[in-house]
């Protein structure tokens, strides 16, 4: 462990003794959403930035990665673009500053894969303002393995980062839950009349500063989720706590009506009973009970919102994936006519140009469009480097450790129905479960 007094306070475990000045930007932030989403009091957008690089330069490269952390569901209107790239900017300048910049050789792979998205704009496939965007969160990517790298990836500073990710989550979609209410009505949300989360068919969310999409906040609800399980069985977060957050999280999941979301919640209580050899009991009673709790408010009416998605469950064209069979199709036959292109990709997003459909709806077979091949070899292999990493240090065999991997799986079995690289949320959120790998039963709670 380096020695330097921003380190000492993980060494220490002493993280939330120095959070004050965490916890006071936080208030700040929450403060702002509350004025601009529910009370519909409009605020410069310049605000949320000036505020941001102020925490970023005030507090230390820990507690600046766990603000980043809890700033991830909160979609400014001057974007979590602008927000990234002063994080990245401030993080290095501060290692200039202290003369100890290392640049790993897995960072050539990442710059390689800015190149190929850099090569694909010049082509004329993309956009300028498309690639910074995407440069920015991949400089990001190694950014933060920076920071978990200098920590030694220690439990406790694992752990409040997804704390911080789950806690300003679970304000986001409350957030989102009220506006949708505000504008239609909370019966008319919970029959099922409306999906929550902003749609095609119920832009008046436009203006929100949070904007989940339904198929967002259906991925975001099943990660936290699988968080929440992990930290419980970790003993990072107390059980009573944590299965209310579940619960809360299943409530708005079910509310996007998203089949997506159903199935990956079947897929995480399977990879439970696959994985966890010893006391998965004690996790799958009270995923039983929720469930129990669920299905009796289902029977006495107020969750009228359960019969619409069994009638979309119903309504779905299994032979074609309810149309998405037909876009891999249109994509792969993409692919197979331009294998130059194939090797480097389209472009991020902007591929969409060269076919009728406006994106692909398969998060695998969007990477391989956008990067290509060859980027796609470069990312995949820097992501499987952390998760080598993270597991070297969560002190466990690969089969002890199965249960942190929950969350990773899950991601990528949801990813296989909606697009990923161009949503850069998923890029951060996939980040996170690879964070959790690492992460060890250390008895923080006891302490």
């Amino acid at each position: 462990m380096k020695e330097d007094n921003n380190y000492s306070i993980i060494r220490d475990n002493q993280f939330l003794q120095h959070g004050v000045r965490f916890f006071c930007l936080g208030m700040v932030i929450l403060l702002h959403l509350f004025v601009r989403n529910i009370l519909g009091i409009g605020s410069p957008d310049i605000i949320v930035l000036l505020v941001n690089v102020f925490a970023f330069v005030i507090l230390n490269p820990y507690e600046a990665l766990c603000f980043y952390c809890f700033l991830i569901p909160f979609k400014t209107g001057i974007g979590m673009h602008a927000i990234t790239l002063m994080y990245c900017i401030i993080y290095f300048l501060r290692k200039l500053k202290g003369k100890h910049i290392f640049v790993q050789k897995s960072f050539f792979l990442l710059i390689i894969v800015v190149c190929i998205e850099l090569i694909n704009t010049l082509m004329g496939s993309a956009n300028y303002a498309e690639w910074l965007r995407f440069s920015v969160y991949v400089v990001w990517l190694y950014t933060a393995w920076q920071v978990l790298d200098d920590c030694e990836w220690n439990s406790a500073f694992i752990s409040s980062m997804i704390k911080c990710f789950l806690f300003s989550f679970t304000f986001a979609a409350l957030v989102v839950l009220i506006v949708n209410s505000k504008n239609t009505s909370l019966i008319e949300v919970v029959s099922g009349t409306t999906r929550i989360g902003k749609t095609s068919n119920y832009s008046n969310l436009n203006d929100m500063l949070i904007s989940f999409h339904v198929n967002d906040l259906a991925v975001f609800c099943t990660s936290a989720v699988s968080f929440a399980l992990v930290l419980i069985q970790n003993k990072h977060l107390k059980p009573v706590i944590g299965y209310a957050l579940i619960g809360f999280y299943l409530f708005i999941g079910m509310l996007t009506q998203s089949r997506m979301f159903i199935v990956s919640l079947i897929s995480i209580v399977v990879l439970i009973i696959v994985l966890q050899k010893r006391g998965r009991i004690k996790i799958i009673i009270p995923l039983i009970l929720i469930v129990l709790a669920i299905l009796y408010l289902y029977q006495n009416g107020f969750l009228p919102v359960i019969d619409e998605i069994m009638r979309r469950f119903k309504s779905t064209d299994m032979a074609t994936g309810n149309g998405r069979t037909e876009i891999i199709e249109i994509y792969n036959n993409l692919m197979l006519s331009h294998p130059l292109r194939t090797l480097i990709g389209f472009g991020v997003i902007d591929y969409s140009t060269y076919t009728i459909t406006e994106a692909a709806h398969n998060g695998t077979q969007e990477m391989i469009l956008g990067i290509g091949i060859l980027g796609s070899f470069c990312l995949l292999s820097w992501f499987i480097k952390i998760i080598f990493e993270a597991q070297s240090f969560a002190k466990k065999t690969l089969f002890q450790n199965g249960f942190n991997y929950i969350p990773l799986v899950s991601l990528v079995l949801s990813m296989q129905f909606t697009q990923f690289l161009s949503q850069y949320h998923m890029l951060v959120l996939l980040l996170l479960t690879v964070v959790l790998i690492g992460l060890t039963d250390d008895g923080i709670m006891n302490k």
